[in-house]
C-alpha cells in the first residue's frame, strides 16, 4: 500500500510541476519519499522543484541521487543538464548530458541540448569518456530538414494550435479546481502533459535546427506546462524571417 502511496503523491507532483506550483510538488515529493525513500522518480520530481524554488546546490545533489536511485535512465542527468545550463554552468551541463546520453544515446532533448550549447563554441577537453560530446550531424533525419524547409507555414501553424491546445488545457484545468477542489481531472491533466511535452519538442527540434537561442527550450521546460500558451506565441512571433541572419541551416551546413 505504501508504494501505491508512494506513486500517487508522485504523480502528483509532477502534475504540479507542470501546472507550475512548485512549492507543492516539493512537498509531494517528499511525502512520497516519507513512503518510499528509494522511489528515484519521486527524487527526480524532488530535485525539478528544488531548482524551481531557487534551491540550486540541495537539488544538483538531488539530481546525482536520483541518477543513482534510476541507474538505467537518463533523465535524472539531462533535467540536471537543464538546471546547470540555466544557471550559466555550460560545460558542467555538458558533463551531465553526456552520461544521460551514454544511459540512453537516443534521448532527443538531451542530444538536442547538448547540440545547442556546442554551437555556442564550448568546447571540452580531449577526454575519451566525454567523446559522445561531438556533433557530426544535424539533429534530424534529412528528410525531416527537408520537410520543415519546405513547408515553414505548416510548420508554424503546427505551433500555433499547440498554442491553442495549451490555453484550452489551462482554462479546462481552472474550472477544475474552482472552489474547494484541488485535484485536476484527467482530461485537464492529459491536455497539459500533453501539449507540455509537445511544445518542449517543437521548441528542442526548432533550436537544434536554427540560430535561435536555446534559452528558449529554458524557459518552455520550465514554465511551458502553465504558459505555453504564452511561450510558444512569442516563440513563434520571434523567429527570424528566411533569408535573415537567423536563417535556419540547410541540410548539408555544419557548424
Amino acid at each position: 500500500m505504501s508504494i501505491e502511496q508512494a506513486q500517487h503523491f508522485a504523480e502528483q507532483s509532477a502534475l504540479s510541476l507542470q501546472a507550475g506550483q512548485p512549492s507543492l510538488a516539493l512537498d509531494l515529493a517528499e511525502q512520497a519519499l516519507q513512503l518510499v525513500p528509494t522511489l528515484g522518480d519521486a527524487e527526480n520530481l524532488r530535485a525539478i522543484a528544488l531548482s524551481q524554488t531557487g534551491q540550486p546546490r540541495v537539488a544538483e545533489a538531488a539530481f546525482v541521487h536520483a541518477a543513482e536511485l534510476m541507474p538505467g535512465s537518463g533523465k535524472p542527468y539531462y533535467n540536471l543538464g537543464v538546471h546547470l545550463y540555466a544557471a550559466g554552468k555550460k560545460r558542467e551541463a555538458l558533463e551531465a548530458l553526456a552520461q544521460a546520453l551514454d544511459r540512453e544515446p537516443n534521448h532527443a532533448p538531451a542530444f538536442a541540448l547538448q547540440g545547442a550549447i556546442l554551437k555556442q563554441g564550448i568546447h571540452m577537453p580531449a577526454d575519451p569518456t566525454v567523446s559522445s560530446l561531438k556533433v557530426e550531424a544535424p539533429f534530424l533525419p534529412k528528410e525531416a530538414r527537408a520537410f520543415m524547409d519546405g513547408n515553414l507555414l505548416a510548420w508554424k501553424l503546427g505551433g500555433w494550435i499547440l498554442s491553442g491546445v495549451s490555453l484550452a488545457a489551462v482554462i479546462l484545468a481552472s474550472k477544475d479546481t474552482i472552489g474547494d477542489n484541488t485535484n485536476i481531472g484527467w482530461p485537464a491533466a492529459v491536455m497539459l502533459f500533453g501539449s507540455y511535452v509537445a511544445g518542449l519538442a517543437y521548441t528542442v527540434v526548432e533550436v537544434s535546427q536554427s540560430k535561435r537561442q536555446p534559452a528558449w527550450t529554458i524557459v518552455f521546460a520550465t514554465i511551458g506546462c502553465a504558459a505555453g500558451w504564452l511561450v510558444l506565441p512569442a516563440f513563434i512571433l520571434t523567429a527570424p524571417k528566411p533569408g535573415t541572419k537567423g536563417k535556419r541551416p540547410t541540410s548539408g551546413s555544419h557548424d
